[in-house]
């Protein structure tokens, strides 16, 4: 009788996690061994050490922090990223940063097992939703080429930059961060400054663009 693969599932969202549970324990070969919503960095590290392949929601800021470290620690573990990010850049950075597949939420389970299947053959999977081709062009140039401009942000103008793109107002980013609205103004100035966007809106793109938010501004009026 051939040995499940065990695979462990960090997702943040309780009905994407749930719906992907489901589905994994549907699937033959498979042995679902832990699942997290990724808010305990011990729980995750413990979770990749169990498993041969570690289905991962990056967090929005720091994800390629953690990856690196997950790959250091617990080099035995093949990551197979799950994203709202449909990006190739996104993609190719990730791969860089260790990942060994890449699978956007759009993906169908069929997608996301063939990832699992694959990477434990030791290839990388890049998912057919994305353009295969140009996601290799991109990890070819390496990650320095793959810098964008919010790496250049600090940690706390990096979660002023979040909160402001997900509609907090400054009394609001200085009461979740402990800070005072003065200093949120200039955090915010600051990232402004570094992302190259003049005005809000042209903010709130960037935070699509580089995988912050999920879904495209431009079909939210509001």
């Amino acid at each position: 009788m051939a040995t499940s693969i065990r695979i462990a599932l960090v997702e943040s969202q309780a009905l994407v996690r749930e719906a992907l549970v489901f589905l994994l324990k549907q699937a033959s070969g498979i042995e679902l061994t832990t699942q997290t919503n990724g808010q305990d960095l011990s729980v995750i590290l413990s979770a990749a050490e169990q498993s041969q392949v570690l289905l991962l929601e990056p967090p929005e800021l720091g994800g390629l922090d953690l990856l690196q470290k997950l790959v250091q620690v617990c080099p035995n573990c093949k990551i197979v990223v799950l994203s709202n990010n449909i990006s190739p850049a996104s993609a190719a950075r990730a791969l860089c940063a260790g990942a060994a597949g890449y699978v956007p939420k759009t993906a169908d389970i069929t997608d996301l097992l063939q990832a699992i299947r694959t990477v434990l053959t030791g290839k990388r999977y890049i998912s057919r939703v994305l353009e295969a081709k140009e996601v290799d062009r991109l990890f070819k140039k390496g990650m320095h080429a793959l810098r964008f401009p919010v790496d250049a942000l600090t940690p706390r103008e990096r979660q002023v930059f979040e909160l402001t793109a997900k509609g907090l107002t400054n009394v609001g980013i200085g009461r979740s961060l402990g800070i005072s609205s003065r200093t949120v103004e200039i955090h915010r100035a600051n990232a402004m400054r570094k992302l190259h966007a003049d005005n809000l809106a042209a903010l709130v793109r960037c935070a699509y663009r580089y995988g912050v938010l999920s879904n495209d501004p431009s079909m939210n009026p509001s």
